[in-house]
C-alpha cells in the first residue's frame, strides 16, 4: 500500500479525468497527468461491473496500490482503471498488466 500522501484526493482526480493522456494495457487503462506537483500521487478504480464482490475489489485494490512504485523525482498524478477484459482474468496478470504500463509511460 502506498503512504496517504501519494494517493489522489478528490480534486485532484476530477482534474486527472478532465486533462490527461490515457495509455491503454491489456486489462488497465492508465491516466496520467504530467505537471509541476509537489509530489506523485495515484489512484485506483475497480468499477463493480468488472469484479462484483466488494471484498474482491479491495483486495485488487491493495494489491495493485503494494505494485505501485512511486519515484519520488517524479512529479505527476495518475489514475489506474480496470477494464471489463480483466473480469475472467486472474490478479497476477492484471498486476503484472500495471507493472508494464507504469513502467513504459510513467516519468523516472
Amino acid at each position: 500500500m502506498i503512504p496517504k500522501k501519494n494517493r489522489l484526493d478528490k480534486a485532484l482526480f476530477l482534474e486527472v479525468f478532465k486533462k490527461s493522456k490515457i495509455f491503454h494495457g491489456t486489462y488497465i487503462s492508465l491516466r496520467i497527468n504530467y505537471g509541476d506537483y509537489q509530489i506523485s500521487r495515484f489512484s485506483v478504480v475497480v468499477p463493480k461491473s468488472v469484479i462484483p464482490l466488494a471484498v474482491n475489489r479491495n483486495y485488487l485494490k491493495r494489491s495493485i496500490y503494494g505494485s505501485i512504485k512511486i519515484n519520488p523525482v517524479s512529479n505527476y498524478i495518475g489514475i489506474i482503471t480496470l477494464k471489463k477484459e480483466a473480469k475472467n482474468v486472474s490478479f497476477e496478470d492484471i498486476i503484472k498488466d500495471t507493472q508494464e504500463i507504469l513502467q513504459k509511460y510513467a516519468p523516472k
